[in-house]
């Protein structure tokens, strides 16, 4: 007489426990492929985050597909995020535009610039000891950091580099004869100012009465007219003595 099959309630039980924990893998999988944000996807499916974690940790195939479901949920939000601010480009959204230039367009990135103020003091250097220094740098430091750069330096490249030194002095002796020229003329015009205070009539030889005092017909007037009227108030009244 054959046996009775004895079946353990135990073990329908654990075959039963396993097979609601992998559907509830397979249905927290799906959506951190739609929603890769740990919490969003737990709070969907009904799943405490630290058992999302104590899987992670057990089951070393779960934490390799959650891994996996990550990474293709955020391509899949970067795709649909970037195609939803490219729709508001095209609808004249400010914020988005400005948010893509300043992504992918290189003259619109946000830059840190580092400035470092300094001074080059070549006054006392003499013309001869500057030209020294020039063919120092062309002939010898250009040259040997060039070379330790990998580049050859030519004889076309010291030319040219002759000719750029040349360039520059040319151009500092031209600042440097307006800059005197400036200088020139501002002493001219102190001179002219001096002379027009002289020609001025003194308070006290006037008398500081107001019927003998002068008068331009025109305050705003330049100097050179103003002291003309001067001139001929004072033979005028020179006259009338």
């Amino acid at each position: 007489m054959p046996r009775k099959q004895i079946i353990s309630k135990t073990g329908t039980k654990n075959d039963s426990q396993k097979g609601q924990t992998k559907r509830m893998k397979e249905a927290l999988l799906e959506e951190l492929a739609k929603y890769p944000i740990i919490q969003l996807a737990c709070q969907r499916t009904g799943i405490g985050r630290s058992t999302f974690y104590k899987w992670k940790k057990l089951d070393k195939k779960f934490s390799d597909l959650a891994s996996a479901a990550v990474a293709e949920g955020k391509k899949f939000t970067n795709d649909m995020a970037e195609s939803q601010l490219i729709k508001a480009i095209g609808n004249g959204n400010m914020t988005g535009i400005i948010f893509w230039l300043k992504n992918n367009h290189a003259d619109y990135t946000d830059r840190v610039r580092y400035e470092h103020h300094h001074e080059i003091h070549v006054d006392d250097l003499t013309e001869e000891e500057s030209a020294k220094i020039s063919k120092a740098l062309v002939n010898i430091g250009l040259a040997n950091i060039l070379k330790r750069g990998g580049f050859k330096y030519t004889k076309e490249e010291a030319e040219e580099a002759t000719r750029t030194r040349a360039v520059w002095e040319m151009r500092r002796e031209e600042a440097e004869k307006k800059t005197k020229r400036i200088w020139e003329l501002a002493d001219e015009s102190t001179e002219v100012k001096t002379a027009e205070e002289e020609a001025m009539p003194d308070e006290k030889a006037r008398g500081n009465t107001e019927d003998e005092e002068f008068k331009p017909s025109d305050p705003n007037a330049p100097k050179s007219q103003i002291i003309r009227e001067f001139q001929e108030w004072q033979r005028a009244k020179e006259k009338g003595k």
